[in-house]
């Protein structure tokens, strides 16, 4: 069976992850607010640094919040 567990992106709190993986949950989820939380791509990168097994995604993402980056040319 698998189980999903979601917080919004709190840099600080990216032990909670690991915890989660530990306690057998097989989906993290986080979720993105600008004005009040950290970056959620941040979060789970330093996430999957600390996890094996954990499947990581984004539970909500703003499209409109976001700034796209063009490639660099030479």
């Amino acid at each position: 069976m698998e189980f999903c567990i979601g917080t919004c992106a709190k840099i600080d709190q990216v032990a909670m992850v690991k915890q989660a993986e530990d306690l057998g949950f097989s989906h993290f989820g986080v979720g993105e607010g600008p004005l009040l939380f950290s970056d959620p791509y941040q979060y789970l990168a330093l996430a999957a640094t600390q996890t094996s097994s954990i499947n990581l995604g984004t539970m909500v993402t703003n499209p409109l919040t976001r700034i796209a980056r063009s490639p660099r040319t030479p």
